[in-house]
């Protein structure tokens, strides 16, 4: 149970890396401030992404970062159970 649970945090950690990665994108080509912005302060790219993003993809983007946190702390506690039960 603990090596499923690793391997949903690692698919939700990869969906919110590709996710980051594409406001991170978007946020440099706007501003090297705001991409910076992004890049350092860990929430401005949620911020980013519901105040200031704009393209036809945002719905994605939102799925990929915001669901991949999700999704990564449904594994982490599937993977702590697993790992308590094991003991």
């Amino acid at each position: 149970m603990a090596i499923v649970g690793l391997i949903i945090t690692l698919l939700g950690a990869v969906a919110m890396l590709v996710g980051w990665i594409m406001i991170l994108i978007a946020a440099f080509k706007e501003k090297v401030t705001k991409g910076l912005l992004a890049l350092f302060i860990p929430f401005y790219a949620i911020y980013y992404v519901f105040a200031k993003y704009q393209p036809d993809n945002k719905t994605l983007v939102i799925i990929l970062y915001l669901g991949g946190w999700v999704v990564s702390i449904i594994g982490n506690v599937i993977a702590s159970a697993g790992a308590v039960a094991m003991m």
